[in-house]
């Protein structure tokens, strides 16, 4: 989407790795214990960042994606996943919590 938006591809590569991506879970050392831990499915653990809040994210990015008609299929599936995982009543949960949707 960037890419086709005329960003450029080191700002988008510098962007992923020195940005908020680039700490947990995005850092690549921190995902094994991040996501194949049971720490998502613990509210008390207090997670970064929730359901909810990538849900918007996400659905910001797929209006965006939309008004400059750039197709995301991709992103559009997520949405969904991240759609049934509030009507699961998920939102509070950490956002890697949807690796538990069935498949």
């Amino acid at each position: 989407m960037g890419l086709a938006s005329g960003i450029s591809w080191p700002t988008i590569w510098d962007t992923l790795r020195l940005g908020s991506f680039a700490q947990n879970p995005g850092d690549i050392h921190g995902l094994p214990h991040y996501w194949f831990s049971r720490r998502c499915d613990d509210l008390s653990q207090h997670p970064a960042f929730t359901v909810k809040l990538l849900h918007k994210d996400l659905r910001l990015a797929l209006e965006l994606a939309s008004q400059r008609n750039i197709c995301v299929p991709h992103l559009s599936l997520t949405v969904k996943d991240y759609e049934e995982a509030e009507a699961r009543q998920w939102s509070n949960y950490s956002t890697t919590k949807v690796r538990c949707l069935p498949l």
